[in-house]
Parts: structure tokens; C-alpha cells; sequence
């Protein structure tokens, strides 16, 4: 039931409608105010970038993401809402 109600606040709280992607975090810049700027890219090769506080992620690991569409059919105005560790990936 806790679930049902959260997403009820999420969705209300959304522009458009929200959908899941997975994405390889390719790299994180540190930012002065304890802040890091993550660079994803979805397996269509489209680059995203998520300003959140300090995070264990690492470059190469393997996010879930849910991002909301803004109620439009492009997506280049879409916007990142969440971000979830999934996988790292080794690298040779």
C-alpha cells in the first residue's frame, strides 16, 4: 500500500508520464558544494546528465533510471527523476 501511495505522489508531482531506462555511467564530476554532475548514455547512445549529492557510483556501473517525458513525444526535453545502482561492468 506504501508503495501505491509514493507512486501516486510521484506521478502527481510529474510533468508527463514516467517510464524506466537503463544507462552506463560514463563520467562524474565533482562540484564544489559537496555535488556531483553524473554523465549517463542509454543504449540508444543518447548522453544524459543528473546533478545530485556525492554518491557511490563509479564510472562504467550500471544505473536503473526512471525519467518523466514532460508530456512531450521528443526526447530531448525528457528529465532524469531518479537514479538506482544496478551492475558494474568490468572493463579490459
Amino acid at each position: 500500500m506504501f508503495k501505491t501511495a509514493l507512486l501516486g505522489v510521484i506521478t502527481m508531482l510529474s510533468v508527463g508520464t514516467l517510464y524506466p531506462n537503463t544507462m552506463k555511467v560514463t563520467d562524474i564530476t565533482d562540484l564544489k558544494d559537496n555535488t556531483q554532475v553524473i554523465e549517463l548514455e542509454d543504449y540508444n547512445g543518447n548522453v544524459w546528465e543528473y546533478e545530485t549529492d556525492s554518491t557511490d557510483l563509479f564510472i562504467n556501473d550500471t544505473v536503473s533510471v526512471i525519467l518523466d517525458d514532460m508530456g512531450t513525444d521528443i526526447i530531448y526535453d525528457d528529465e532524469i527523476v531518479s537514479i538506482r545502482y544496478n551492475a558494474w561492468t568490468i572493463t579490459r
